[in-house]
């Protein structure tokens, strides 16, 4: 393992701890550019598209633990690129802990969650965001011309696979040509949160106590957003927002 520094076009260098293999590319994908944050990664699989550079590759440093939460503060930047007057639509904000950090961004939030309670709390802690109660598998419940990014931290694993992909084709449809879906998902690593030892519903998708969750791997993800989307970075995390160790892929994709 080796420090490399990625600068295949003028507008971008990127410092990584990597190794590097190669992954098909992603079907629908276009060579506009996008512009990765220049922080370090420390834990990453990152497939980046430049312009004129081809897409497809995977850079994979080795695994660290996150002692923090502060996963957005990074892609901020690009949030506040993609979005200009329109809002960034959050999924499952739960009690707002990530609309806050947005709405302090200087962005405009629209955070959606099912939980009455939930949102409640959200609206007393930030009260500069719009929040909506609404269950994920319904139509987004906001026009589609005023959303500029979509975020969405732990809430995208709680269906079947054919849910799943209808969420996400949603989300695709709802931005425009390069707009980012900036979001957490579970890891099938994830032994903590019940990646193993639950009733399986189907392959990855089990019941863990009275909850249904879904743990993906590398493949899957290429699968979920190989129609409609570019994966731009796709990195695996262990983080301790939780009593026990959390394993999650943290990924951004641009709509096609």
């Amino acid at each position: 393992m080796g420090r490399r520094t990625l600068a295949r076009d003028a507008r971008v260098s990127t410092t990584f701890s990597l190794s590097v293999v190669t992954v098909p590319r992603c079907r629908g994908s276009s060579p506009a550019a996008y512009r990765l944050s220049t922080s370090v990664v420390t834990t990453a699989v990152v497939c980046a598209r430049l312009s004129g550079v081809s897409p497809g590759r995977i850079i994979e440093p080795s695994s660290s633990r996150c002692a923090d939460d502060t996963w957005l503060q990074r892609w901020l930047p690009q949030l506040r690129e993609h979005t200009g007057e329109r809002c960034v639509l959050e999924l499952g904000c739960g009690k707002g802990r990530d609309t806050a950090v947005l709405l302090a961004a200087g962005l405009r939030v629209v955070a959606v969650d099912r939980s009455a309670a939930a949102l409640a709390e959200a609206r007393r802690a930030v009260p500069g965001a719009t929040f909506i109660e609404s269950d994920l598998r319904a139509p987004l419940p906001i026009d589609p011309a005023d959303v500029g990014a979509v975020v969405a931290s732990l809430s995208l694993h709680y269906f079947d696979w054919q849910t799943t992909r209808q969420i996400v084709g949603r989300l695709q449809a709802c931005l425009a040509p390069d707009g980012p879906l900036v979001c957490r998902i579970n890891s099938s690593r994830d032994v903590h949160h019940g990646a193993t030892g639950h009733p399986p519903i189907e392959r990855g998708y089990f019941r863990v106590g009275e909850e249904t969750k879904r743990f993906f791997n590398h493949a899957d993800l290429l699968t979920l957003f190989d129609e409609g989307w570019h994966i731009a970075a796709l990195e695996e995390h262990t983080i301790d927002r939780y009593e026990r160790p959390k394993v999650v892929w943290e990924l951004i994709a641009l709509a096609s």
